[in-house]
């Protein structure tokens, strides 16, 4: 009787982990990235590299995602940063608490959505840190590497010559865009889509021995008595295209000019060309300067909290238009 009791539970729990096993596979779905656009700032604000991701994650099963999502770097990182891009997202709740977990070779930047992402919906997000694979003074040479734990749909690499850089070269070699406003010279590489496992690997070399970095860091004090406008936040803009990131950074600002005049001709009379040219150089350049410098003071905002991304768009827009 007893022998018969125990073989009846054993059968039960054996059909009830049966049961319920496919209902969890249906509700454990994966995330995979539509659109990925890098930024590689070698000695931008600091003597480190930073890199600046905007990812578009999607869900295209037919369950909602609720687990964590694992994005791969480099060993080392520092001050990594997640932003979330979605309508939810609001001020300093757009800011999300990440950790960092060694893999061996390489680290894992680990965070829980906000909230679940919806089936067939994608998740927006702003990503990034800073790791220093850099010698001191003289010859540079590191190795940006996307470690693609994803299925990434489309790539898009941008990388940016440190002011004071000579001989700067990458391989695979990247295609010159422009000089942004801060004169750092861009150049992109659009590679074939990757499969999850597929690294990409990008080679870059320059040398520059001044031990400055390209952009002063803005002061507390700078930050603390600069005055930017707070506007509401918009609707949900997902991925910026082609994959110039949602950076809600310099970054955005810099391939957000690629199509604008650096120059612009004024309806005033030359009496005499040189002295106007002069003029209109110095009026160029300290407009230049002006603008950077809100771009600068607009970026510590998004990352300080006090603005989300959907609000420093719009800021961003307007400052284009004061100062363009």
């Amino acid at each position: 009787m007893v022998k018969r009791f125990v073989i009846s539970f054993m059968v039960l729990l054996f059909l009830l982990f049966f049961s319920v096993s496919p209902g969890y596979a249906e509700n454990s779905p994966t995330l995979g990235i539509m659109q990925l656009s890098a930024h590689v700032l070698p000695e931008y604000d600091t003597s480190d590299v930073l890199i600046i991701y905007g990812i578009q994650f999607t869900n295209d099963s037919q369950s909602d995602y609720t687990g964590e999502v694992r994005f791969a770097v480099p060993k080392g990182v520092t001050k990594p940063i997640v932003i979330e891009d979605t309508p939810q997202a609001t001020g300093s709740d757009s800011h999300i608490q990440v950790r960092v977990e060694d893999k061996g070779e390489y680290d894992e930047i680990v965070w829980n959505p906000t909230n679940p992402v919806k089936a067939m919906e994608n998740y927006p997000i702003h990503l990034e840190y800073y790791f220093n694979p850099l010698p001191g003074t003289g010859q540079k040479k590191f190795t940006y590497t996307l470690y693609s734990n994803f299925d990434i749909g489309q790539v898009q690499v941008n990388v940016f010559e440190p002011l004071k850089a000579t001989e700067f070269k990458m391989e695979p070699a990247g295609k010159f865009v422009k000089k942004d406003s801060e004169g750092l010279n861009i150049y992109r590489i659009d590679p074939s889509p990757l499969s999850k496992g597929q690294n990409l690997n990008v080679e870059i070399s320059y040398i520059k021995t001044d031990p400055e970095p390209s952009i002063t860091p803005l002061s507390a004090t700078q930050n603390a008595g600069s005055s930017v406008k707070q506007k509401g936040s918009l609707s949900s803009a997902a991925v910026l295209l082609p994959m110039v990131g949602m950076l809600g950074l310099v970054i955005l600002i810099s391939i957000k000019s690629f199509n604008t005049s650096s120059a612009r001709e004024t309806p005033t009379q030359r009496p005499k060309k040189s002295i106007q040219r002069n003029q209109e150089q110095n009026s160029s350049d300290r407009i230049e300067s002006l603008y950077a410098q809100e771009k600068r003071k607009l970026r510590q905002k998004l990352l300080d909290g006090e603005i989300n991304e959907e609000t420093y768009r719009e800021i961003l827009v307007d400052i284009e238009r004061d100062y363009k």
